[in-house]
């Protein structure tokens, strides 16, 4: 197989990924049309506040985008905690540990996935302040490693 197939397999492969993406999110917009308005309900009365929480994530190349979820937890004005720091259960609502253990609150990412932001498939995207930190933090670790490797060669 010579290197041309081989790169219009791999455009063909990302273009049945793309189609199956947008045929299976049409095809739940009405569900998500449905059980948004019967979490709506529910929240009024389980989950008082927005029906909605929207975070800025980190896609493709490192690009930004708002991704859309069912709230879940108590709104706080700034996340604190870092990439590896554990998740804030107490934040949980009764009503969201439904929601997350059912995994309805990520159905409204496929408002994101129609968008062409991220896939059905494939990684999860993370929270884009903690995805920079991340990065900064293992590029001041490969620095000082380096800086070591080039001392010891002195």
């Amino acid at each position: 197989m010579n290197i041309s197939n081989r790169t219009l397999g791999n455009k063909m492969f990302w273009i049945n990924k793309r189609l199956f993406d947008i045929l299976v999110c049409l095809l739940l917009i009405p569900l998500l049309f449905i059980i948004s308005i019967i979490i709506l309900l529910f929240n009024y009365f389980f989950n008082s506040g927005s029906l909605f929480f929207i975070q800025d994530r980190m896609g493709k190349n490192c690009s930004v985008f708002s991704a859309i979820k069912f709230r879940t937890m108590v709104p706080v004005k700034e996340i604190t905690r870092k990439y590896d720091d554990p998740i804030e259960t107490n934040r949980i609502t009764s009503f969201g540990k439904i929601l997350r253990k059912s995994r309805i609150d990520e159905l409204p990412q496929i408002l994101n996935v129609l968008k062409g932001e991220m896939s059905l498939i494939g990684p999860r995207p993370d929270y884009y302040i903690q995805n920079v930190n991340y990065i900064i933090e293992l590029k001041i670790i490969g620095n000082t490693i380096i800086t070591i490797m080039r001392g010891m060669g002195k």
